[in-house]
């Protein structure tokens, strides 16, 4: 038995069974909130990855209280050991922005991605020493070397990256793909 107080009686009130399943209703309810709030929040960008054609300061941000920003610009993984954000960014060029929140408490979040792309960065093919071929690709783009590539669709979005003279695109979708190799943007064609 289960008391709670003493009635003007003198006799002692029993939990009803109710009260007992609301007592644990609320420390399930308590307990998910917690739960939930074991993994810092993603970032935020103040702009959509995609194209652009002017310079701007972006902008990251999370909804976790007292987290702390890390970030790349070099397409790597960012860690604790990577750049704190503590200021906008300044956007003025083909970037990718790799982010992730931490927090000492709790998980850090998911690593983000945007890039933004500047078309006039975007180097033609033909003009480059490095030979990506057939364009249009309908199955394996080559190189014309062994090389690290990224490749991003045409908004921005990391797709898949790896080191090799041969890219299986025949999975992806039809459409206008920008890969990066050695600091180089080049415009590849899906059908």
């Amino acid at each position: 038995m289960v008391s709670i107080g003493i009635n003007r009686n003198n006799e002692s009130r029993q939990i009803q069974p109710i009260c007992k399943l609301v007592f644990v209703l609320m420390f399930i309810l308590f307990f998910m909130q917690a739960k939930s709030q074991l993994v810092t929040d993603a970032v935020d960008y103040s702009f959509k990855r995609g194209f652009y054609t002017n310079e701007f300061q972006l902008t990251l941000s999370t909804k976790t209280h007292d987290a702390t920003i890390r970030y790349t610009t070099d397409g790597s993984k960012p860690t604790s050991n990577s750049a704190e954000y503590t200021e906008p960014l300044t956007i003025s060029t083909t970037t990718m922005v790799r982010t992730v929140a931490t927090h000492p408490a709790i998980e850090d979040s998911k690593i983000k991605t945007h890039t933004f792309i500047f078309p006039h960065n975007i180097v033609r093919t033909n003009d480059s020493e490095l030979k990506l071929y057939p364009n249009p690709v309908s199955n394996i783009l080559r190189l014309s070397e062994e090389k690290e590539y990224r490749i991003f669709s045409s908004t921005g979005e990391y797709i898949s990256s790896g080191k090799s003279s041969e890219v299986k695109m025949s999975d992806f979708p039809n459409g206008l793909y920008i890969v990066l190799i050695d600091n180089e943007f080049h415009k590849i064609i899906k059908i």
